[in-house]
């Protein structure tokens, strides 16, 4: 059986790296998007004639997900949390 060599290692620590760049990249731009859709809402609310009911009584309803219940989870807590800022 071969030990892990420190090359080994720092490969292993690389690729991790590069995955929880790749995940806080999609978290940011998921992000973005819920708040182009809250804009959105927004916009089509206000030009809802004052006769009729808006469309989006609650802006930001049926927005976001929950993923904690993923087994990966846990391993990129950090990297969600991004989901949970103004």
């Amino acid at each position: 059986m071969r030990e892990p060599t420190h090359d080994d290692d720092t490969l292993e620590l690389i690729v991790e790296l590069q995955t929880f760049e790749l995940i806080t990249g999609l978290c940011e731009y998921a992000r973005s998007l819920e708040k182009m859709v809250i804009e959105l809402r927004s916009q089509v609310n206000n030009l809802t004639p004052l006769w009729q009911p808006k469309p989006y009584a609650e802006l930001y309803s049926d927005i976001f997900e929950a993923f904690d219940d993923y087994r990966a989870y846990q391993r990129f807590k950090e990297a969600f949390e991004i989901l949970d800022r103004d």
